[in-house]
């Protein structure tokens, strides 16, 4: 097609552009620097701005979060072998904030604004390049469908994978979420794979070793991306004897790309020898958060209604089916596109944490679908009058549906996380949720350590167990007292040489049928002085597989206790049970002590409230 030709497909994409940005910048976040964001980005303030990449002055990062509401809990943070703090997130996207950062910093340095990392002239430059980014996306997805199909099917397929799909929410409102930018870095890995094999040359090569290691230090479960390349054009014995030919006669174009990879992901590994001592580290140390293999969850991915990518984005089903139509026009391009599909697919039903609105993670994975959309759409449009009409009636009617969802979405109907099948079907075309439905949704859980059961009326009730010290374990007979006592004969001493009390353990499918339940513990202590009072703790938290997760304690000090020196007081925290990993994953209350004075215990008491 002569460029003369393509007007359609860019007069759509430039309306696409334009209409995101208006959108997108006439509602800002209010602090576009938070949670996921926020702990990408963090690399750029410690190093820049206060020399503290190890992040030793931790008062820093927390009154500047005091000030901007980065983050309602530091879970950015992991704790190296030594207890130095260690960011989690890979380094990859602060090198994809560097433009909208080092703007920020001059407009704050020649404004009134702090040259914090985190004031309003870093937050508005990081938005602004952060679209020009993400709209790199939309511009390469025109540039390959342009390469297999016309200007119309070009044109269509970017109306319906744009504004038809999520990727129409994380454009506009959604908070800067960096798989856009991952799928910008794909749109340009697959343009490139195609340039290359065009005409294989060196610039080219480089191109893909820079573009391939931003995505690696990014998310390194994206090293899957290498199949594309690797397998580009490969779909027999035949197709594979060429392809290896074709890599060995250009071997110094991978080890240029191979070069500039590991250049690519070297900070990465120097920041974790900085900060850990070692040059790997695994950041994922939460069984909350991490790849569990063995136990895929594909229905609750693909079509749980909480957030399913195909209930929350059914365009995406017409991709998946262009993808199987390609192996009759594009076999060589359709089986690595499949294989990196499949895998990519697997490994977000492996990983345990939950990923908002219509599984944002597939997010990225877009850039490999652009060509099944093309090929889908091609079918469409090729069709004879009627099924083409009723084809195309479909995806009309599915992408008005998307957007009102979006709506729904923007307005809060559709919770970002609290979602079930019958709040669904009960708000399926409301503009307003009533409080009757409002009940029908997952409970939404605090933003904060400190968690409050206000509604105990709402729940049966059930003492799971008191532990009144009365009957010395054994083997720790010589911790049990009988001068200080709260009730009965005996109460339980705590020192240095006995730190954690006797307590309670059960697993999670012993505790409840439901997806959660409140507990409540409680405990009678009798601490000496002040200072043993700030040194006890009332602890609740759950493990999977031996690693904890949702830790919660509460100290004896804390004021809500009016706790006395010399009196017995009651110590109590509410626990609201975690998202578990596994139903027979565990809980355990205890009190922990770092005292050396002995303080007294009575009265453990662990109390079940269950839906």
């Amino acid at each position: 097609m002569t460029k003369s030709g393509n007007r359609v497909s860019l007069l759509l994409m430039l309306l696409i552009a334009l209409s995101f940005s208006a959108i997108r910048f006439a509602n800002p976040p209010n602090n576009n620097i938070s949670y996921d964001y926020y702990g990408s980005y963090l690399y750029l303030p410690a190093l820049f701005i206060y020399d503290d990449i190890g992040i030793r002055n931790f008062e820093v990062i927390d009154s500047l979060n005091s000030i901007y509401n980065n983050t309602p809990m530091f879970y950015q943070f992991s704790a190296g072998s030594d207890g130095q703090l260690v960011i989690r997130f890979f380094a990859g996207m602060s090198y994809m904030f560097l433009p909208g950062f080092f703007t920020g910093h001059i407009i704050a340095l020649l404004t009134d604004y702090p040259a914090d990392g985190f004031s309003l002239p870093y937050q508005r430059a990081l938005l602004v390049s952060g679209m020009i980014i993400s709209l790199l996306g939309l511009f390469f997805a025109r540039k390959i469908l342009l390469r297999f199909f016309d200007d119309v099917t070009t044109a269509l397929s970017l109306f319906f994978l744009f504004v038809g799909s999520n990727l129409i929410f994380f454009y506009t409102y959604g908070n800067d979420a960096p798989h856009l930018y991952l799928f910008t870095l794909y749109t340009i890995f697959i343009w490139l794979t195609i340039r290359w094999h065009d005409k294989p040359g060196t610039g080219k090569a480089a191109l893909m070793g820079l573009v391939t290691g931003l995505i690696i230090v990014s998310r390194p479960s994206e090293m899957i991306s290498l199949i594309i390349p690797l397998a580009w054009g490969v779909y027999n014995w035949r197709t594979f004897r060429q392809k290896v030919v074709l890599l060995v006669q250009n071997y110094h174009h991978l080890l240029i790309a191979l070069l500039i990879i590991i250049l690519t992901v070297l900070p990465q590994i120097i920041y974790w020898k900085v900060v850990t001592g070692s040059f790997f580290f695994s950041p994922y140390d939460d069984p909350s958060s991490t790849l569990k293999l063995s136990d895929p969850q594909f229905t609750s991915v693909l079509f749980g209604f909480r957030k399913g990518w195909f209930i929350y984005a059914p365009m995406m089903i017409f991709t998946v089916v262009g993808l199987l139509m390609m192996f009759r026009k594009y076999p060589g391009y359709a089986l690595p596109l499949l294989i990196f599909v499949v895998l990519n697919t697997y490994l977000i039903a492996s990983f345990t944490s939950l990923i908002s609105f219509g599984w944002r993670a597939f997010i990225q994975s877009y850039a490999m679908l652009i060509l099944p959309m093309g090929v889908f759409i091609n079918f469409v449009i090729t069709r004879k009058k009627i099924l083409r009409a009723i084809l195309l009636l479909i995806l009309i009617l599915l992408t008005l549906l998307h957007l009102f969802k979006t709506y729904q979405l923007v307005i809060g109907v559709i919770d970002g996380s609290r979602m079930t099948k019958e709040y669904f079907f009960a708000t399926f075309f409301s503009r307003q949720a009533s409080p009757e439905d409002k009940k029908l949704l997952l409970i939404e859980r605090p933003h904060s350590d400190v968690e409050v059961l206000e509604n105990e009326e709402d729940y049966n009730y059930q003492l799971l167990k008191t532990l009144d010290f009365e009957i010395p374990l054994k083997g720790r007979d010589a911790f049990y007292d009988t001068i200080i006592v709260y009730k009965g004969l005996h109460s339980l001493r705590m020192d240095n040489t006995n730190p954690y009390s006797d307590g309670y353990a059960t697993t999670f499918n012993e505790l409840t049928d439901n997806y959660y339940a409140w507990i409540r513990a409680s405990a009678w202590v009798f601490a000496p002085d002040t200072v043993s009072m700030k040194q006890l703790r009332l602890v609740v938290q759950f493990d999977n597989e031996g690693k904890i997760y949702k830790y919660r304690s509460t100290l004896l000090s804390d004021e809500k206790f009016a706790a006395q020196a010399g009196k017995w007081s009651k110590i109590q925290i509410d626990y609201l049970t975690p998202e578990v990993v596994s139903k027979d994953d565990r809980l355990k209350v205890y009190l922990w002590y770092e005292g050396k004075e002995p303080v007294y215990v009575d009265n453990l008491k662990i109390e079940l409230f269950d839906r």
